[in-house]
């Protein structure tokens, strides 16, 4: 049994519950022989498109979406963990237009704290304060990158 956070995690997926939606809707799922790693049934799925979701059931495995169906499309299909996404909003990430994340990129490479909110693409160097290009030793006893404030001077 996982949890939606450890879900979005692992796989990317964000879902987003919704009124009177439990926090832990994941079942019990058949780990020999499957065909998915998960299936996310009967949500309401919003693809990005800008069009409105709608209802329906998602197959992923490994880290890549294998399949999309109506709901109760994929209810014969096998899989290591099923969750029931009723009452549950789920959209494949969020991008992030305005961080400041340069460095938590290199101290944290798995921006925990973007992914477990389901970011899972971040645009850095915003408001003309950015790392790159940075120059490990080029001014005496910065070995590491300074952060983003550190990069506005005196102030």
């Amino acid at each position: 049994m996982m949890t939606l956070r450890q879900l979005a995690r692992r796989t990317g997926v964000c879902m987003m519950a919704g009124q009177g939606a439990q926090a832990t809707n994941v079942l019990e799922g058949n780990t020999t022989m499957s065909d998915f790693d998960i299936i996310i049934a009967d949500a309401r799925v919003i693809d990005g498109t800008g069009a409105p979701g709608a209802k329906g059931d998602v197959a992923i495995r490994g880290d890549r979406i294998a399949e999309v169906a109506a709901p109760g499309g994929l209810a014969d299909r096998r899989a290591a963990a099923k969750v029931d996404g009723a009452g549950l909003a789920l959209a494949p990430g969020f991008i992030d237009t305005h961080t400041h994340d340069d460095r938590m990129v290199i101290d944290l490479p798995s921006v925990a704290p973007k992914t477990s909110q389901g970011v899972t693409t971040v645009v850095a160097g915003n408001c003309g304060v950015s790392l790159a290009p940075f120059d490990p030793g080029r001014r005496a006893g910065e070995a590491a990158p300074p952060g983003p404030m550190a990069l506005l001077g005196r102030w």
